[in-house]
């Protein structure tokens, strides 16, 4: 995946967002690295936070066992 591939899927997903509309995940049809969504992911907060968004928390995924257990 290209940097230009991860900011046009975090465009899609605040598209989406802004137009309250579910998206299916984007792995349904293309494989992603745990990298790679992290990319897209990383472009989405700053594309938030450049719009004007705060970033008041963090999801921490204590729902997990795995998490939990770390």
């Amino acid at each position: 995946m290209t940097g230009e591939v991860a900011r046009e899927r975090a465009a899609i997903i605040l598209a989406a967002r802004a137009e309250g509309r579910p998206l299916d995940p984007f792995t349904d049809t293309v494989p992603l690295t745990m990298d790679e969504a992290y990319e897209v992911q990383a472009n989405l907060l700053t594309a938030r936070l450049d719009r004007g968004e705060r970033q008041i928390g963090w999801k921490l995924g204590y729902s997990s066992p795995a998490m939990r257990v770390q």
